[in-house]
């Protein structure tokens, strides 16, 4: 009979042992500001209190170490004795107040307040459209100059920052929480937020300059017919930049402009080539051709403004099979391309970026090249 309630009561013991370890281990969890359910962490109690220590300057020692792991050990328990689900971030931290004024650290707990109330008026103001104009009519240096490419001395300018700080505000209330809380943490940065998400405008691009060039293209009421020299398709590339600058928020690429603007280059070859025959008739002793090109030659340094570095490479003509006469045609009509070809790139250049589009910004672009191998591509990749 003892035998027996002896091997009952094991037999209870180790029954009551398997409950227990069957029993699921009940987790201490916590809802952040943007509705997500997570897991208690400590750590972020303890870094938090270790941050307040910091700012006073207060030293976190041994002792300091256990009386804040202490407050935290506290807390998690008060939780999962308190709440039947998540605990929400605003109780938690009420809990680590009281918890350091009870251990009477008095100025660690104004100073933890205070950065627990700083936070919550950032995130008040992200949303806040007045907070968002008021910040812009004091020109707000983090506003102002946000964009290098927009001068905030300009009106257009100015109307369109209003305009991107109340869209940027209204932003941060249109986006999930998880994404607003994120980036007001600095954890991601939700880019262009004065036009997404609030504008359904699109952003970056990759335009098909040389398909306009090729075909025409329409630009406002204007019909842009295929151009007939390097320098006129400079001038709409500069165009249709400006007017896509206007259509979206963003940079533009210019892809392998040396390739795509090689043909136009070849129209001023052909034109400059008829121009050599016309100033280099059958009649000219090859002496004084020669001596015009040389002159052309001697005069290219200071036409292209390129005194100051290597010499140019000295031009041969296309065709060497040709007459003498006809080979230094072709070379007057190079030396004409390439001057032709460097007031292009300097007209593109000035263009771009002296620009404003309806926002008042300066288009950002890139420009691509360097593949191009012929001639006249190498002379579009030395202008550039």
């Amino acid at each position: 009979m003892q035998v027996l309630e002896e091997t009952d009561a094991k037999s209870a013991a180790i029954s009551m042992d398997d409950d227990l370890a069957a029993a699921p281990v009940s987790r201490v969890q916590v809802e952040k500001r943007d509705g997500r359910v997570v897991d208690f962490d400590s750590m972020n109690i303890i870094m938090a209190i270790k941050a307040a220590f910091k700012d006073l300057g207060k030293e976190v020692g041994p002792q300091e170490e256990q009386m804040i792991r202490g407050i935290s050990d506290r807390i998690e328990a008060e939780i999962q004795d308190r709440y039947n689900g998540p605990a929400k971030i605003e109780d938690i931290q009420t809990l680590v107040e009281h918890g350091l004024i009870e251990n009477h650290l008095y100025e660690v707990a104004r100073c933890y307040t205070s950065y627990r109330l700083n936070r919550d008026i950032d995130r008040a103001k992200a949303t806040d459209i007045n907070e968002a104009v008021n910040r812009l009519v004091n020109r707000d240096e983090s506003l102002v100059r946000e964009n290098a490419n927009k001068d905030s001395n300009v009106y257009a300018t100015q109307r369109d920052l209003l305009a991107g700080a109340v869209s940027k505000a209204s932003a941060f209330s249109m986006l999930p929480h998880a994404v607003s809380n994120a980036h007001m943490k600095g954890d991601i940065h939700f880019h262009d937020a004065d036009y997404s998400p609030f504008t359904c405008m699109s952003n970056c691009s990759l335009p098909d300059f040389g398909d306009m060039l090729a075909k025409g293209f329409a630009l406002g009421n204007a019909m842009m017919d295929s151009p007939k020299s390097i320098g006129t398709a400079a001038t709409q590339v500069t165009q249709i930049i400006k007017d896509i600058a206007g259509a979206q928020y963003g940079g533009q690429t210019v892809n392998r402009a040396d390739e795509m603007l090689e043909p136009y280059a070849k129209c001023d070859y052909e034109k400059n080539l008829a121009m050599a025959h016309a100033m280099i008739p059958d009649s000219t002793p090859i002496e004084v051709a020669k001596d015009m090109i040389d002159g052309l030659k001697a005069q290219e340094p200071k036409n292209l403004h390129c005194s100051d570095r290597d010499p140019l490479p000295a031009d041969t003509p296309f065709d060497e099979n040709l007459s003498e006469l006809d080979q230094l045609r072709e070379v007057y009509a190079k030396i004409m391309t390439r001057k032709a070809i460097y007031d292009a790139m300097q007209t593109m250049e000035y263009q771009i970026n002296s620009n404003r589009v309806s926002n008042g910004q300066t288009p950002f672009v890139t420009v691509g090249f360097g593949l191009g191998t012929s001639w006249f591509a190498r002379e579009i990749q030395r202008a550039i």
